[in-house]
């Protein structure tokens, strides 16, 4: 007969083995951490590296991001609205010199770098949206 529960290796509270993700790996067929200290971990995981990639990515504090969310009044730089993704925004920066730019929401900033920063191109992406018929 089966085990039908598990002790989380992080909580150290018994819980049934639904209470564990699934993970083919691991003998048994379930995580160690029960789903909601996995979950914890997942999300400290994820503010540790959005913290490190300011730091060496872009060279900047959590206090300038902040100082610069503030300046935006919490909104992207270029459409004026917050990330509809729900996600901080992104640090928009130039490739070629690593200057931060300021912050933008992830569609403006996934645009952007579908056009690689060329402001040619964009003005011309810009002229064929006039011609067109685009929204102005």
């Amino acid at each position: 007969m089966r085990k039908q529960s598990r002790t989380c290796t992080k909580c150290k509270k018994k819980k049934e083995l639904t209470a564990f993700g699934n993970n083919k790996r691991i003998n048994g067929g379930k995580h160690f951490r029960c789903k909601d200290c996995e979950a914890k971990r997942r999300k400290e995981n994820k503010q540790y590296f959005w913290l490190w990639n300011l730091a060496k990515k872009y060279n900047i504090t959590l206090e300038d991001y902040k100082f610069m969310s503030d300046i935006q009044e919490g909104v992207c730089a270029i459409c004026k609205k917050k990330c509809l993704t729900g996600n901080k925004l992104a640090v928009d920066h130039c490739h070629k010199t690593g200057r931060v730019r300021g912050l933008l929401c992830t569609v403006c900033n996934t645009s952007l770098g579908g056009f690689k920063d060329n402001v040619s191109l964009l003005e011309s992406a810009i002229l064929y949206l006039k011609i067109n018929g685009g929204t102005l």
